[in-house]
């Protein structure tokens, strides 16, 4: 079980660390681009957070990728 918490963990900060990449590439804030998939700042700003980001739903993911012309898998990448 410590494994798949690390390895999910690690997941959720390479995905994390993709959206803030994105938003910022975009110029946009993190009001505009949940707008743009029908959620809170607050929500992005849970999802995008340095420290614990909160895991984002695949739904959403999806919804986020659509939005910004990426492809799903690109936010499962290192790109650091």
């Amino acid at each position: 079980m410590a494994n798949f918490e690390i390895t999910n963990n690690y997941n959720q900060q390479i995905i994390a660390h993709n959206i803030r990449n994105i938003i910022s590439e975009r110029g946009l804030t993190q009001t505009q681009a949940g707008e743009r998939i029908g959620i809170t700042q607050q929500q992005m700003a849970s999802y995008i957070s340095k420290i614990q980001p909160r895991t984002i739903s695949a739904v959403n993911l999806m919804l986020f990728a659509k939005a910004m012309s990426k492809p799903v898998g690109y936010f499962y990448k290192d790109n650091s």
